[in-house]
């Protein structure tokens, strides 16, 4: 997986821009994932919903509100039960065909519960990288709908994942004519 990743990323430095305009869109959606992590019993799993901007060039930056039932028991015994906590997401999305972007992403933040042993607050670090294929349909308001399967890896944990995001992105900003 790291010679694919690096081979996008290397062919992202190179793209041509996404998108010609330079205004900002805004998306929203929302994500399910599963992550089997090395050394710990049980699936990660994990849902979120996400709101943030694309940008013209095919850049987009979101923050993501992530849920995480019964994470692996990285703490032992103070591992919370449920942890919850903000994540910021970049990805950069590089259109394949008319409506299909390659994108590669990364999520960085953290999760946090009480302790079921000592109701002490307990931080969990939450990063995450992957590939997603984006796969997007315009809808009659100028927006488009999106559903975009991920794979990749949780290093804090040795875990492998993979995701689906369902989300909608708003219309193209008016064009402002130069002055």
């Amino acid at each position: 997986m790291t010679p694919i990743a690096l081979a996008v990323l290397t062919a992202t430095a190179f793209a041509a821009d996404t998108e010609a305009d330079a205004g900002a869109r805004i998306y929203g959606s929302t994500r399910g994932s599963v992550a089997v992590p090395a050394g710990y019993p049980g699936l990660a799993t994990g849902f979120s919903a996400e709101v943030g901007a694309q940008f013209g060039g095919g850049q987009s930056l979101g923050l993501r509100l992530a849920g995480v039932p019964n994470p692996p028991a990285v703490l032992g015994a103070d591992t919370p039960e449920f942890a919850m906590g903000p994540v910021i997401v970049w990805a950069y999305h590089i259109k394949a065909a008319p409506q299909l972007d390659i994108s590669p992403t990364v999520g960085l933040g953290a999760v946090f519960g009480a302790s079921p042993v000592t109701q002490n607050n307990q931080v969990l670090p939450y990063i995450q990288g992957g590939l997603g294929l984006r796969y997007r349909v315009p809808v009659n308001t100028g927006g488009e709908f999106y559903i975009m399967p991920e794979a990749g890896i949780v290093p804090a944990i040795l875990a492998p994942m993979i995701g689906v995001s369902v989300g909608i992105i708003g219309p193209k900003p008016p064009s402002v004519p130069a002055s």
